[in-house]
């Protein structure tokens, strides 16, 4: 659910080329917290140069939600099952 509002100077101020230069993968997830699930009020969508731009971004907050979703069912699926084994007699 998309409950926090998109903080924009959150946004602003972040180097993508640093983030991807690094491979910096803790920053990289810290954002995708923030970004992808913000919910967007009218002010945050006019924000936006286009209809297109906004269509977008929303398309890629579901696709990351998808994936978050997916990732989190698959690890509890997947996770190894632990059988206690009979001690020696």
């Amino acid at each position: 659910p998309r409950k926090m509002p998109l903080n924009w100077s959150l946004v602003e101020d972040v180097n993508v080329d640093q983030i991807a230069r690094d491979m910096d993968v803790s920053s990289l997830e810290y954002l995708v917290q923030h970004i992808a699930f913000a919910n967007l009020t009218d002010t945050d969508n006019q924000r936006f140069g286009s209809r297109g731009a906004l269509k977008a971004f929303r398309l890629l907050q579901l696709g990351v939600e998808y994936l978050t979703h997916l990732n989190v069912f698959n690890r509890c699926r997947f996770s190894p099952i632990k059988i206690r084994q009979k001690p020696n007699q």
